[in-house]
């Protein structure tokens, strides 16, 4: 009888277990998917960086009239019915100038109009485009190009976040890219290039 006691115990703990794993397998499943669906909806998006802030005596702030300047800055002559949204986010920072910055971003009715912006961000002055990343993105993003930039020398790879918002690393010898999901992929990728 306390034979049968402790294996049925034995046995309870071990389909336990096999449920937690399931359950965690299912709950990471589901948090990707959650990420790719903020990933997503995000692809609208760009986030020009370098706007001074300028203190006005009417407390207003045209960002409208900033991003509509930044369209022509780069040659674009965009109607303002592009633009979606367009506000201020996140802290005010020193830029190179040591001018107090704030970043705008930016969200386009049009993915086409958003693209042919992205594309053309080399003709800003004092000012840089970047793609809107999720959460979860920026950070494999910030923590490879930590890693990248700890190698001695020249770096063997480099890693970006393409015009659809996925994260590619590439290797600065060969050319090979391939696209990227976690940490994990870049460290793979990075023993494999450097192997």
């Amino acid at each position: 009888q306390v034979e049968n006691v402790k294996a049925s115990n034995i046995k309870l703990q071990s389909d336990i277990k096999a449920l937690e794993n399931k359950m965690s397998k299912t709950e990471n499943g589901v948090n990707d998917k959650i990420d790719d669906l903020e990933q997503y909806s995000r692809r609208q998006c760009l986030r020009i960086e370098g706007v001074e802030v300028k203190k006005n005596s009417d407390d207003s702030d045209p960002v409208m009239e900033i991003v509509q300047s930044c369209f022509l800055e780069a040659g674009l002559k965009f109607p303002s019915t592009v633009i979606d949204r367009a506000h201020r986010v996140g802290p005010i920072y020193k830029d190179r100038k040591k001018r107090d910055c704030q970043t705008i971003i930016v969200k386009f009715t049009n993915f086409d109009c958003r693209t042919a912006f992205y594309r053309k961000r080399n003709l800003l002055k004092d000012k840089w485009l970047r793609i809107d990343l999720a959460k979860k993105n920026y950070g494999i993003l910030q923590e490879s190009i930590k890693l990248i930039n700890k190698e001695q020398g020249k770096p063997t790879a480099y890693i970006f976040a393409d015009i659809n918002c996925r994260l590619a690393i590439a290797d600065t010898n060969n050319g090979n890219r391939s696209f990227i999901k976690s940490f994990e992929d870049v460290q793979l990728f990075l023993g494999q290039s450097s192997a």
